[in-house]
């Protein structure tokens, strides 16, 4: 898996959960071997959360998110 469809496969599961009302990606690099993704989150009940995520592939090509 490339970070690239690391990153495609969290935007799907946001988009099928039930209970989120919204999403925003509001950056996204991807890189060969890393990539960085932030998103902001608003939920039914409109609560939001704001994450970040650092994923790299290892020497196995295995994603590792730090």
């Amino acid at each position: 898996m490339t970070i690239a469809t690391y990153f495609e496969t969290i935007r799907e599961h946001l988009v099928i959960v039930a209970f989120i009302n919204d999403f925003r990606i509001i950056k996204q690099v991807d890189r060969c071997n890393n990539g960085h993704l932030r998103a902001r989150i608003r939920f039914t009940d409109n609560s939001q959360l704001e994450f970040s995520e650092f994923a790299e592939l290892d020497a196995n090509g295995n994603i590792r998110v730090m």
